[in-house]
């Protein structure tokens, strides 16, 4: 192919930018270890609400619709992800009322996930990967409905 000097020139422009985001994207990659904790524990964004709720309100001590007010989530949807929270460590409940038992490694786990959400590249990563897991899900879901 015969490209014009014009060509070249637009196809080496647009091949530093395609470079120039790559390396923005490595800069702004979010830690290995944030990412495992996420793939370990927050699988939807109620699960994202939840953890950065109790984050945020270290020491809370809230009953389910107390917590679904305060998060504006529906109380029916929060439920079950609060219990698996709770068989997973991270939350503990007595007497109906939820709680924080993160650890320090989690502590700092999440304090990271938090701040990775500042920088856009980081925050899209993440928005990518819950939507991933979620529409895994949902096709889960339908899958075992329909053999049922």
């Amino acid at each position: 192919m015969i490209f014009s000097k014009r060509e070249k020139e637009k196809n080496e422009i647009e091949k530093t930018e395609v470079s120039n985001l790559l390396d923005e994207f490595e800069r702004n990659r979010v830690s290995d270890d944030v990412l495992d904790f996420i793939k370990k524990n927050i699988d939807s964004f109620i699960d994202w609400d939840i953890i950065i709720y109790f984050y945020k309100n270290s020491g809370t001590r809230q009953t389910l619709n107390q917590i679904a007010i305060n998060i504006g989530r529906n109380e029916i949807d929060l439920e079950p992800r609060l219990r698996v929270f709770v068989k997973k460590g991270l939350l503990g409940m007595e007497k109906s009322i939820y709680f924080d038992r993160f650890n320090q490694k989690n502590r700092l786990l999440i304090k990271k996930f938090i701040n990775s959400l500042s920088d856009r590249t980081s925050r899209i990563i993440l928005i990518s990967l819950i939507i991933q897991k979620e529409s895994a899900q949902a096709s889960s879901y339908k899958f075992t409905k329909r053999i049922s």
